[in-house]
């Protein structure tokens, strides 16, 4: 198994290399001078941008109100659209450039930013303090998600943060109209939920306010990791007619005139229009560019010469070069800086989510009401992402023992993102490089150290490969690229939002479908994922090989869909099969069966019978020799010393007595074995110092098996093989 949470695969900003001259050339300085307008404020565009919000947003709300709820995603898609687009205009309100009047840009862009709780005066203040101040708290937090896989939390991070600066500047500030403008939104904040309380209860503010908030933020932290990974285009400054408008208010020294432009990410079209242009690249620039941004793409016509070297795809599909996980950017042999602490090598983001979410699940265990449907909603979830996980992770992309149509690549690719055992290109990569260092140090999830670092100790800690694996095939796939950079959300949303959903819209349990159906169901198919890596190495029987810890094991495999044959994996790990006999438990082989027939999979390997049959005998004759060695055969035959029959006859003939018979040319010492003849001394006495191979094999009596065994403990020598009696 994989991070749950893995660094996503995001460009590094650079500047595109262009032969245009930095400077605006003398043919579009002219075209700039000859549209002067571009620079100033239009209400005509201004109120078609805004009306395009409103209309968005009526939108919005209709299909939340009126449409079946299987269209609520549609709703909450474009409110967050709707309020991305105002805040954008709330941006040129702030700049005094969406509208002429500045009254209405403080009307309009305090309008904007109401549903957001952010009050215009204190988000201008907060923008003036951090304006151009890359060590903000803010900033710095931003940046950090950005490099990480939780990116999508950048926007409520940076809301969050900015709702605290605005709030607490506005307080600071203590002027009336700070205060007041304060008190507004508080006010307007706190009608609002209780009126949604007492009209449409609990679930109404839920779908109205809080599903369309959450969209808005997935909106803008997509928009923030383009704009953050995709090269940068730039704007020409002109400095002759930013002088022509105020410039922004500032309370610090001026800053010093530079040649840095502002820059203008071209998104798709549609994402453009829903968005009212939404240039977050702009917006960190906009002291610089002084346009408003309804004007943004037109004057990118005077920049058209330049060939844009990439396209927005980009983002969504990086090169095959960028694609792989951060542990393969590590060079075997590469010189590694020693960390300062133990605690730096704690990967808090896994450890934190295998630690919490059991909790969490027992909680909802022993609180929430029973409901049957949501249970058959959990085992559903369950069976579904641990079958995406065997059938999909580990034998089709880890292994690669059978192939299909790309439809059901995706189909269970996404089944698997719902266990939340992190994306295929980082999954792969973990277990490829298992089953290269079995049981070695080099293994991430040893057997050799541990039950409990095996089971899921290993995941407490940032891996730092030694070696690598070769994942190149999976890379070349566009979809698992772009399942690797959206893996906290796809998982969110498969693993938790779906179950929850299917509960809350079919029979009211919200509660029960969040609890039961998403996060209990996850705890149990990882903790049954852990168990292969842990219960399979320890306990089960070497069926095929004892080479390595490796152990088949019925009870793991009926728990995690046929994985439990671990023995028989580790053997042949490009068999599409893990319970090779009819008999055993290996749903997935039967899927993949069934694909097969019905000719949708193609390439399923098979190992040839004759070969793991070898190693099954092998297995089972060195059983049946470490048995037989536990047990008295006597002394071996090689081993016994060789007699005459001279000297048989003349001990026949001493004093004592012959107390022996050879049978075979073995001699046996059976004289006290006299009493115990079942057919009597006598019988047995009579045939003493003689030779009774053909009485002993039928002559008086065929002796049966044991009986021969029972000689085989008296044996004390050979005779001679030349001589006979």
């Amino acid at each position: 198994m994989a991070t749950v949470m893995e660094a996503p695969l995001l460009r590094e900003r650079k500047a595109v290399p262009s032969s245009a001259p930095a400077k605006l050339s003398e043919k579009v300085t002219t075209w700039f001078k000859d549209h002067e307008e571009l620079l100033q404020p239009s209400n005509f565009k201004a109120s078609k941008t805004l009306v395009k919000g409103l209309v968005l947003s009526f939108l919005g709300v209709m299909c939340l109100a009126y449409l079946p709820w299987y269209c609520l995603p549609l709703g909450w898609f474009l409110l967050g659209a709707a309020q991305l687009g105002l805040t954008t205009i709330a941006q040129d309100c702030n700049d005094n450039l969406f509208v002429s009047s500045k009254l209405l840009n403080q009307i309009v862009g305090a309008a904007c930013l109401l549903p957001l709780g952010i009050d215009v005066e204190g988000y201008r203040a907060t923008l003036e303090k951090t304006s151009g101040d890359a060590s903000s708290k803010r900033q710095r937090a931003v940046r950090w998600l950005m490099k990480t896989h939780l990116w999508c939390l950048a926007s409520p991070v940076e809301w969050v943060t900015t709702l605290y600066e605005s709030h607490l500047a506005n307080w600071r500030r203590a002027k009336l109209a700070t205060v007041a403008n304060l008190l507004t939104v508080y006010a307007i904040a706190s009608f609002f939920a209780l009126t949604m309380w007492y009209k449409v209860g609990v679930w109404g503010l839920l779908k109205y306010y809080f599903f369309p908030l959450v969209a808005y933020h997935i909106w803008k932290s997509t928009i923030m990791k383009m704009d953050k990974s995709l090269p940068e285009l730039a704007l020409p400054s002109i400095p002759h007619f930013t002088e022509s408008i105020s410039p922004r208010p500032s309370n610090g020294p001026e800053e010093p005139e530079t040649e840095e432009t502002p820059t203008y990410i071209k998104y798709p079209k549609w994402v453009e229009f829903l968005t009212n242009n939404c240039n977050l690249a702009l917006s960190e620039a906009r002291k610089k560019a002084q346009m408003p941004t309804y004007n943004m793409k037109q004057a990118l016509q005077a920049c058209n010469a330049v060939e844009l070297p990439f396209h927005w795809k980009d983002i969504f599909l990086p090169n095959k070069a960028q694609a792989a996980p951060a542990a393969k950017a590590e060079v075997e042999g590469e010189a590694k800086a020693e960390p300062a602490s133990l605690l730096s090598e704690v990967d808090w983001v896994t450890g934190s989510f295998i630690t919490i979410t059991p909790l969490i699940a027992l909680y909802g265990l022993f609180t929430c009401d029973f409901h049957w449907g949501t249970w058959v909603v959990a085992f559903f979830s369950y069976a579904l992402s641990g079958t995406g996980i065997t059938m999909g992770y580990h034998r089709l992309f880890s292994h690669r023992s059978w192939d299909t149509i790309m439809p059901i690549k995706v189909i269970v690719t996404l089944m698997g993102t719902g266990a939340f055992q992190g994306s295929v290109l980082t999954w792969c990569y973990d277990h490829r490089i298992h089953h290269r260092y079995t049981d070695t140090d080099d293994d991430p999830y040893s057997a050799h150290k541990g039950l409990w670092w095996a089971h899921m100790g290993w995941l407490f800690w940032l891996r730092k490969h030694k070696v690598r694996a070769d994942i190149s095939d999976l890379e070349a796939i566009p979809f698992l690229r772009f399942q690797h950079n959206y893996y906290p959300l796809l998982a969110m949303f498969i693993g938790l939002v779906a179950p929850a959903a299917i509960c809350g819209f079919c029979w009211g349990d919200w509660r029960g479908g969040i609890l039961i159906a998403g996060v209990l169901s996850k705890v149990v198919i990882m903790h049954c994922t852990f168990c292969i890596n842990s219960i399979a190495h320890y306990w089960g029987d070497a069926t095929f090989t004892d080479q390595r810890t490796p152990r088949d094991s019925a009870i793991v495999s009926f728990v995690t869909f046929g994985e439990g044959y671990h023995n028989f994996h580790h053997e042949f790990p490009y068999d599409f099969r893990n319970g090779v006999h009819a008999t055993a438990w290996d749903p997935t082989k039967w899927v993949v069966a069934t694909l097969e027939y019905l000719g949708l999979a193609y390439s399923v390997a098979r190992v040839e019978e004759g070969l793991y049959t070898k190693g099954k005998l092998h297995m089972q004759q060195k059983a049946l020799d470490e048995l037989k060695s536990k047990l008295p055969w006597g002394k071996p035959v090689e081993e016994l010393p060789f007699v005459s029959w001279k000297e048989l006859r003349a001990r026949r003939h001493d004093e004592e007595g012959a107390s022996f018979v050879v049978v075979d040319g073995i001699v046996y010492d059976v004289v006290k074995f006299l009493d115990e003849h079942p057919g009597g001394r006598g019988i047995l006495s009579a045939f003493l110092g003689k030779d009774i191979t053909k009485a002993f094999n039928g002559g008086v009596y065929n002796h049966s098996l044991a009986a021969r065994h029972v000689l085989d403990c008296l044996r004390v020598a050979r005779v001679l093989p030349e001589e006979a009696e």
